[in-house]
């Protein structure tokens, strides 16, 4: 028996001594003494230990390359050359020229952290010079702004070279401030391309914040690992602001790898500037996809705009629009030629409750809306659920107000939905729009709650083509 527990003492012995070569690693402390970490390839290897190396830091070898010095926390001191390109090594440092124009580059594999040996600056050439983070060119974007009236700056997410590119590690959320553009190198941006990774720790307020007079063009955002949000994209002002805040091109992806969603709402616009969104697309988050709240001023009324807006797997609601200030403080709103489907829709509006799966409209109509070319279907509870006291017009057809490609589908009903809910005493004029039946009808195509009224045909008995359940489900948007 002694001899058996000699034997497992001395396995265990040996077990504890096992190098961990070729384990990952983000640092040299996630490595065994005798091990540093590898930069590139981010896994621990051997070291070749430098007895020359007391310290950590840059020495100057040559007028083009630098010698780094890193100790492991006295335990493993070592040495690589590092080579400053194009750059001269002057005082332990190779340091970038001064960016003297109103680009700020990012790059994620050739770009430099802020500080030695680069002090990088953001300008394109060389590689070295560019910002490793978005982040820190977004800092400096905003310093160069900052305090002098009518001047912009971009900040260009570069060298990806026909792949993707993930930015992480990033601080969130990225703050785009007036009069800064966050943007990429595509000349048209490719889906997915560059990729803002959320991989903090805990979840965080927003992933981007985008402000009055600024614009964000071409990324996708999603989560990995522990990461999340509970806003992927967040359009927040301060001040009314010179020109919309600008959402383009973008992606929210709630779920990413993971199995379930880790960002609760897409996009949020609020506050109280003009906001136009273009050609996004939110998918499985775990609340409403769109969610639209902004506010006027007793100086104006902001403008707020969604064009090609794509929404689909929402835990909640495709498109919230909730508008409440008193008239004639509402923002005026148009949702054009957006594709709002199979959204889960879990909250209820009114008495008896509805649930709004596509669109909810809440609140004190905008001071002037534009409604058509949408097409929204195949939700969870209703199509639209309108929760107003107000009047609505969400006629679609032409200028000469008939059945065209302007008129919006509301189809695909859910068991025991419809295409339109009224969920309270107001008013809709729903006239020109396809529906599952042709002519719809009440408590089948839409529901009216008591002292309410929905208009779908008018006098003239004009309506469009339906839609019939065995068209459903419609193509994936």
């Amino acid at each position: 028996m002694r001899r058996l527990a000699a034997a497992l003492a001395l396995l265990a012995a040996a077990a504890c001594t096992v190098p961990l070569e070729g384990a990952p690693c983000s640092t040299d402390a996630n490595c065994p003494d005798s091990q540093r970490c590898d930069t590139a390839t981010r896994a621990c290897v051997t070291c070749e230990a430098d007895p020359a190396c007391t310290a950590d830091g840059f020495t100057c070898v040559g007028g083009n390359t630098l010698k780094e010095c890193r100790t492991n926390a006295g335990s493993c001191r070592y040495s690589s050359n590092v080579p400053c390109g194009t750059l001269t090594c002057s005082s332990g440092a190779c340091t970038c020229p001064t960016n003297g124009g109103s680009e700020f580059v990012a790059d994620a594999v050739q770009g430099s952290g802020v500080g030695a040996p680069f002090f990088p600056s953001g300008i394109s050439s060389p590689p070295q010079c560019r910002f490793r983070r978005l982040g820190d060119a977004l800092a400096a974007a905003g310093v160069y702004v900052a305090g002098v009236p009518g001047r912009t700056a971009e900040v260009r997410a570069a060298g990806r070279s026909g792949g993707i590119m993930v930015f992480s590690g990033e601080q969130f959320p990225l703050t785009v401030t007036p009069g800064v553009t966050l943007t990429t190198d595509d000349t048209l941006p490719v889906a997915g391309g560059y990729v803002v990774d959320l991989d903090n720790a805990i979840p965080v307020t927003a992933a981007i914040r985008v402000q009055e007079d600024a614009a964000l063009v071409g990324f996708l955002v999603r989560p990995s690992a522990a990461g999340g949000a509970n806003v992927g994209v967040a359009v927040a002002c301060a001040a009314a602001g010179a020109a919309p805040a600008q959402v383009s091109a973008v992606t929210v992806d709630g779920k990413g790898a993971l199995a379930s969603a880790a960002v609760a709402r897409g996009i949020e616009v609020t506050g109280i500037c003009s906001a136009d969104l273009a050609d996004v697309r939110v998918q499985s988050v775990s609340g409403a996809g769109v969610y639209l709240a902004s506010t006027g001023t007793a100086s104006g009324t902001p403008a707020l705009s969604l064009l090609r807006t794509t929404v689909t797997a929402a835990g909640d609601t495709g498109i919230q629009v909730r508008l409440d200030a008193t008239p004639p403080l509402q923002p005026s709103l148009s949702i054009v030629s957006s594709e709002v489907g199979g959204n889960t829709g879990t909250q209820t509006y009114g008495t008896p409750g509805r649930r709004a799966g596509g669109v909810l409209l809440w609140g004190l109509p905008p001071s002037s809306l534009t409604f058509h070319s949408n097409r929204i279907h195949d939700n969870g509870g209703d199509q639209v659920v309108v929760f107003s006291s107000y009047a609505w017009n969400l006629t679609g057809g032409g200028a000469m107000g008939d059945c065209d490609v302007t008129s919006n589908t509301l189809a695909c009903y859910d068991t025991g939905g419809v295409g339109l809910a009224l969920a309270s005493n107001g008013s809709v004029d729903a006239r020109f729009n396809s529906w599952a039946h042709n002519p719809p009808s009440a408590a089948v195509d839409f529901w009216v709650a008591t002292g309410g009224t929905v208009d779908t045909v008018g006098g003239g008995g004009d309506v469009c083509a339906a839609v019939p359940p065995s068209s459903c489900p419609l193509p994936a948007p």
